[in-house]
């Protein structure tokens, strides 16, 4: 994989198109491509999930969902303003507290059955 970055990257392409380009990567390879990445002066267009990569190298960052795209300077800044509502994360936690009630008591219930936790992982898919 570091041969073929190397490679590809060599080139000095005026656009270059990366697709997750951190995957499959050790930390040298990593830190290589952070730096290159760095240094080139042309249009680059990456897909990433590494946020690390992404607010070390780019300086133009479009968040992207599928209904709307929303430009910003750092992927910070971008996961903050598409986090979710207070009333999502309150609905959320909520659903959250309930299930975990639910498994609480159908432990409290059947307290150390190996038969009944098998029989409640399968109802619980």
């Amino acid at each position: 994989m570091r041969v073929a970055l190397r490679h590809r990257c060599s080139a000095i392409p005026d656009l270059l198109i990366l697709d997750e380009p951190s995957n499959h990567l050790d930390l040298e390879a990593m830190l290589w491509l952070t730096e290159h990445l760095r240094r080139l002066r042309h249009t680059l267009l990456m897909v990433s999930h590494d946020r690390d990569l992404l607010n070390d190298v780019c300086d133009h960052i479009v968040h992207m969902t599928s209904r709307s795209s929303s430009p910003t300077t750092a992927i910070t800044t971008a996961s903050s303003a598409h986090a979710p509502s207070g009333s999502a994360r309150r609905r959320a936690a909520g659903q959250d507290a309930a299930q975990r009630k639910h498994m609480q008591a159908f432990v409290d219930r059947f307290k150390a059955k190996a038969s009944k936790a098998r029989q409640h992982s399968r109802a619980s898919r």
